[in-house]
């Protein structure tokens, strides 16, 4: 498209379509062949079912699909508000600029003025983000941190780090950090990777749907420009997240103990009866 990687990847809210354009092709093709595609490939070759393997299944009860909307709704302003205090934190010069450069080209992505644009920036900042991602973090790293130590929050602990430092976001780490611990009790508590990457997919694309809509309503630009969310919208959020959370630890279907074996019960058994199969 006439423009080089770093001019794509530096690309700020007054640049040209052309360069916004090429910018977020460069982004789609990096979550498709840095995310996306490496666990498919990988778990193809690790185990005859890619389904399986990634647990690429339903939820484990139907509710669970309107409970991940609900505590993800009220975990949004808690994880904006973290993410508003944060930038209250002297991080040093360079992380300011690596900041500004951040949001200077999600404004430039979030630009959109018709409601093509709104779908470009849906699919590429929060379809394939979503799909990506939970493959990489949840559905890869997830599995291979619990073979190695067994212990399921340490081993989200270790996916939210990584998740968080992939972003770069200095002032967002937290928040970043938070969601990724989200997502992980989110495909764990429902034993699906459809779950966390619904909820994924939910969460970044009501903040471009509200970004869309800022753009033709004054009163929801006024809240989107200001530095922190309301504290009315902050307190909802807790009580939403809480009672959601708990219904859906009442409703759980867990990821059994052996979620992150290799071989199936069915393999694992014809294995120990005919080890040199």
């Amino acid at each position: 498209m006439g423009y080089s990687v770093s001019q794509t990847a530096a690309v700020g809210a007054g640049a040209s379509k052309s360069l916004i354009n090429a910018s977020i092709i460069l982004q789609a093709v990096i979550s498709i062949s840095v995310f996306l595609l490496p666990p498919l490939v990988y778990a193809n070759q690790a185990h005859p079912s890619v389904k399986y393997y990634l647990h690429l299944q339903k939820p484990g009860k139907p509710i669970q699909w309107i409970l991940i909307l609900l505590m993800w709704l009220g975990a949004m302003p808690l994880f904006l508000e973290l993410g508003s205090l944060m930038h209250l934190i002297d991080l040093g010069k360079g992380a300011k600029e690596a900041q500004d450069r951040i949001e200077q080209a999600e404004k430039a992505y979030l630009d959109m003025k018709t409601f093509g644009e709104f779908l470009r920036a849906l699919i590429v900042m929060a379809l394939l983000p979503a799909i990506g991602e939970e493959l990489f973090f949840r559905g890869i790293l997830f599995r291979f941190f619990y073979q190695k130590n067994h212990r399921i929050f340490f081993s989200g602990f270790l996916v939210s780090v990584l998740f968080a430092l992939a972003h770069a976001t200095p002032f967002n780490y937290v928040s970043i950090f938070a969601a990724g611990g989200l997502l992980c009790f989110t495909f764990y508590i429902t034993g699906s990777l459809y779950a966390s990457m619904l909820a994924h997919f939910f969460y970044n694309g009501l903040q471009i749907f509200l970004a869309y809509i800022a753009q033709q309503n004054t009163s929801v630009e006024r809240m989107m420009d200001q530095n922190s969310v309301p504290l009315a919208l902050v307190a909802g959020g807790a009580v939403l997240f809480a009672a959601s959370t708990y219904l859906l630890w009442k409703a759980r279907t867990p990821l059994p103990p052996t979620w992150a074996d290799d071989f199936t019960p069915q393999e694992r058994a014809e294995r120990e009866t005919n080890p040199f199969g």
